[in-house]
């Protein structure tokens, strides 16, 4: 019985690292972080982010503007001095509310419009990352993040993946 337990055990081992040995194969890592400072795609996209930013706050200059405007003009509105402190806290805290509200809708489109450049710049890699993968014959692209402990240096694909990028647009002024 022991005997038995012990050649199940075995074989299953045997299975699991067939099966793992075999997936390290169907797989590629490529790592964006390396190809976007290779291609200088992480300074155009903190760029374009960083004028995002810019627009994002002159608007909320303006919002701010407007807000000090119609608070004067309803606490002009106010006649009595006794309602008046307590009208004015009010529509002060309200104002500031308003603000804080339009400061957290900025960052979010801020956020939104970086993690759309970052897809951009992800679909641009795709083709690239896919033909190189059909050319090993491997069956998975993945990238080097976090979730990767350690892969060997012979899955990286990110120096191939960087010179078809730059090789991009020398290949379409070419065909001009």
């Amino acid at each position: 019985m022991k005997k038995n337990i012990k050649l199940i055990l075995v074989s299953s081992l045997m299975v699991l690292i067939t099966a793992c040995t075999g997936q390290a194969k169907n797989a590629l890592v490529l790592d964006m972080d390396v190809v976007a400072k290779a291609t200088n795609r992480d300074t155009l996209i903190a760029e374009q982010v960083k004028q995002a930013e810019a627009q994002f706050n002159q608007q909320l200059a303006g919002v701010k503007k407007d807000l000090q405007k119609q608070l004067k003009a309803e606490i002009e509105k106010i006649k009595s001095k006794d309602k008046k402190a307590q009208q004015v806290q009010r529509l002060e805290i309200q104002a500031q509310q308003e603000m804080q509200r339009s400061i957290m809708s900025a960052r979010q489109k801020v956020q939104q419009f970086r993690t759309s450049l970052v897809e951009k710049f992800r679909a641009e890699v795709l083709p690239i990352a896919k033909q190189i993968a059909q050319q090993r014959k491997v069956m998975m692209v993945r990238l080097n993040d976090k979730s990767i402990l350690w892969a060997d240096k012979s899955l990286d694909i990110s120096d191939e993946v960087i010179a078809e990028l730059q090789a991009k647009p020398k290949q379409q002024e070419a065909s001009k």
